[in-house]
């Protein structure tokens, strides 16, 4: 057998020692990623979208599909009138996710073309804190909206992992 001349095996070993460099950056890149919180819960995956006022909801950005998540909405009782405060959702948030619970749970719920809508009585102290538990039911980009009759909304995306 014919051995390759040391330059050819020196290049070689140069090209591998480069490639074996690159990998090793990669998979710390990776791991940096993840504690994080770019594949699931972390730091940068927890956000609140929403402003101080009427409606807010706090949240994860990256999800993992049929894994227990949750919302938490904060409604501002103090700016509506009259004993109850609706909800409305879209029907295309909940084709993607399968709700487990919703605490509190609402008074009435009810479908309006392509919204449900959600009845909650209004609470003494002047906030309406909403957890909401689900599970996603596809992957890729999720949207997310819940807004008052008045208009104002919150929305947020959260990108779900297969």
């Amino acid at each position: 057998m014919e051995e390759k001349p040391v330059d050819e095996q020196l290049q070689f070993y140069r090209r591998l020692h480069w490639a074996q460099r690159i990998g090793r950056g990669l998979m710390a890149l990776i791991v940096i990623a993840a504690i994080i919180g770019v594949f699931g819960t972390g730091p940068i995956s927890y956000a609140r979208a929403g402003s101080a006022g009427a409606i807010s909801a706090e949240y994860e950005r990256f999800a993992r599909r049929q894994a227990p998540m949750e919302v938490v909405y904060h409604v501002n009782a103090k700016a509506h009138s009259g004993e109850t405060i609706d909800l409305h959702m879209p029907q295309n948030t909940l084709e993607h996710i399968d709700i487990t619970s919703m605490v509190p749970a609402p008074d009435r719920e009810r479908n309006h073309g392509s919204e449900v809508i959600y009845s909650f009585a209004k609470p003494a102290d002047g906030e309406l804190t909403i957890r909401v538990r689900y599970e996603f039911e596809g992957f890729g980009r999720v949207p997310f909206r819940l807004s008052l009759p008045s208009g104002e909304a919150v929305e947020f995306t959260t990108f779900v992992y297969p």
